[in-house]
């Protein structure tokens, strides 16, 4: 089934959302290059080593429970 205009992706949101004013080989190779370095960012476990240590949901009061046990 062929994407009717309206229902194609906006390539120039897309690349504006990142900075990028042109869609263009240049605009694009960019794109790429932002989205590579997003996806090494995102698979580095030591990028998020200190957010697992440090997170918690609940109360203040929980907390100190869960620390006291």
């Amino acid at each position: 089934m062929p994407i009717r205009s309206r229902e194609a992706i906006r390539v120039d949101r897309l690349l504006g959302e990142q900075g990028i004013q042109e869609d263009s080989a240049a605009g694009r190779q960019r794109f790429e290059r932002l989205m590579e370095r997003r996806r090494q960012e995102e698979t580095d476990p030591e990028t998020f080593r200190s957010l697992r240590r440090a997170w918690r949901l609940g109360s203040e009061a929980f907390k100190r429970e869960r620390l006291g046990r």
